[in-house]
């Protein structure tokens, strides 16, 4: 390979065999903004501990030698490895301030990561799908936030959705991570056909139903309402675009025993899968608990109608107006107390109805929340779809 000019922005490098390691004058690189390396599959190195401070995007696809997570930046927004034979994402992936994205889809040789992501902001899409060593994962996103802070709360029920694609992962604990979701904004896309024990009221899926619970007066005091939420979607064929996408809308119905209602609306949820079969949908819903300045608690509401409402998603003028390309076989529930501190006991709220039930022991959880605005979703997925 040449000499590289410290003047370049861009670099581009494909299919060259003979690429074993870059040269020693890549570290003076200071202005280059895209890096892409594809089918190069004798790479093996990348230069270690350097910092291209322009350095936005990096690529480095089907390099299925190169083993080592890439230290070459801490300013890359979209970050691609895919196909390469990388065996870990380090803790110190959290210095990567401005991450967007990271997507490492069939990394054969992948076991563990660690993503700190209340550290990573911006973050939006992780995608670790079809990663069939990976057994590991760390999230390392549970802050100690002060309950009593409604400042605290409500910044971090507004944050920016991050999706987390684990489908395919055969070898992953699923349930473990389901329970470290925790305050951020997280959507968990999994591979599987069954509703986790987890989710501790359930009911059988249509599209559109309702879970009603029961609620003790400790939920109605809090300034937001927290679940978890978990609907198994079944996709029958692909779309002619290659992606399989759902729109998830949530509405709550609090009732009082004087027929007293406060519905509260907004929390859509959109979800993108490359994959046909059984998927996990997972997410954290948030909504406000005041009516008028007042606690619901304080006006006698004391059960909840959670009500699902999932549709097929329209991209880039393609309308389909046929039948519906998934089914919803089932959804359940998991309330969450309190914000941020780990292992809060849940109260006795399962055991009213024994229809929408797994069982009538509630168990300790982290807590986790999340607000949806289906617009930016949307054009959230559509970008998604213009870049893929």
């Amino acid at each position: 390979m040449a000499m590289l000019s410290p003047s370049l922005t861009r670099l581009f490098l494909s299919d060259i065999p003979t690429l074993v390691e870059l040269l020693s004058s890549f570290e003076n690189l200071n202005k280059l903004e895209r890096l892409s390396i594809t089918d190069c599959i004798n790479l093996e190195t990348l230069p270690n501990g350097i910092n291209l401070k322009s350095l936005e995007i990096l690529f480095l696809t089907r390099c299925s030698k190169l083993t080592s997570f890439p230290d070459i930046s801490t300013n890359i927004s979209n970050l691609r490895l895919d196909e390469t034979g990388i065996e870990e994402v380090p803790w110190w992936i959290e210095n990567f301030s401005n991450l967007i994205s990271i997507s490492m889809l069939k990394c054969k040789h992948l076991k563990h990561v660690s993503l700190n992501i209340y550290k990573l902001k911006r973050l939006e899409e992780v995608g670790f799908s079809d990663c069939g060593a990976l057994t590991e994962v760390s999230l390392n996103d549970s802050p100690i936030l002060d309950e009593a802070s409604p400042t605290l709360q409500e910044d971090n029920c507004i944050r920016n959705n991050i999706s987390l694609h684990f489908t395919n992962c055969f070898n992953l604990n699923q349930e473990a991570l389901i329970e470290k979701q925790t305050v951020l904004q997280e959507q968990l896309i999994l591979s599987g056909e069954e509703l986790p024990s987890y989710f501790t009221h359930q009911t059988s899926g249509f599209f559109s139903s309702s879970l009603t619970i029961p609620l003790s007066p400790s939920f109605l005091l809090q300034p937001f309402f927290r679940f978890r939420v978990c609907a198994v979607v079944i996709f029958d064929s692909m779309p002619s675009l290659g992606v399989n996408a759902v729109d998830i809308r949530v509405k709550c119905r609090f009732r009082g025993g004087l027929g007293n209602i406060f519905e509260s609306f907004g929390n859509s949820h959109s979800f993108l899968s490359r994959h046909k079969d059984s998927h996990l949908f997972i997410f954290n819903c948030c909504f406000p608990l005041n009516k008028d300045n007042a606690p619901l608690a304080e006006l006698n509401y004391d059960h909840v109608d959670i009500q699902l409402h999932p549709r097929n998603l329209v991209y880039l003028g393609e309308v389909n107006y046929g039948e519906e390309s998934f089914r919803l076989k089932r959804w359940g529930v998991r309330l969450l107390y309190g914000l941020g501190k780990p292992n809060t006991l849940l109260p006795h709220v399962c055991e009213a109805d024994e229809d929408n039930m797994v069982n009538d022991e509630c168990h300790e959880t982290e807590q986790g929340e999340e607000c949806g605005d289906s617009l930016m979703e949307v054009e959230r997925c559509r970008k998604r779809i213009r870049t893929t």
